[in-house]
């Protein structure tokens, strides 16, 4: 999350959002971790376990254990669907041409839960509800 990079700001939601969402699953008994960049801001929330300080291999072996990943367009993203690994990847499709479409840049053989918000500029339109109901869909 960065105020100042245009690119990452649309590319995850703003950490207020996160916070949000890690409270809310937090009061349906999920444990919920922050990987990135031990430099990236902490998000302060006492249901938030900081892992910001693993090596890839690391949080590779972490995010394996957990029950699924939620994240925005990353690089975890990515790599963890490479092992077929329960995933709800946030996108929002910022500029309306096809070269811009978040569905070009899923993660290879996806096969797993996408939320996506069409032709909106502000992945920030992404409702915690939704993301609430995608993990009881993934769930089932």
């Amino acid at each position: 999350y960065s105020n100042n990079d245009l690119t990452i700001k649309q590319r995850s939601p703003a950490k207020e959002f996160w916070i949000n969402l890690a409270d809310r699953l937090a009061k349906e008994s999920y444990h919920v971790m922050q990987f990135g960049h031990p430099k990236s801001e902490k998000l302060e929330s006492r249901n938030i376990e900081d892992c910001r300080d693993l090596t890839l291999f690391e949080m590779v072996r972490e995010i394996l254990g957990c029950e699924m990943l939620i994240s925005g367009d990353t690089g975890a993203s990515h790599l963890i669907n490479s092992y077929g690994f329960p995933a709800i990847c946030l996108y929002s499709q910022y500029k309306n041409d096809h070269k811009n479409n978040p569905t070009a840049f899923l993660p290879v053989n996806y096969k797993n839960n996408l939320i996506s918000i069409q032709g909106v500029p502000d992945i920030n339109s992404i409702e915690v509800e939704k993301v609430l109901e995608a993990v009881k869909q993934l769930n089932s």
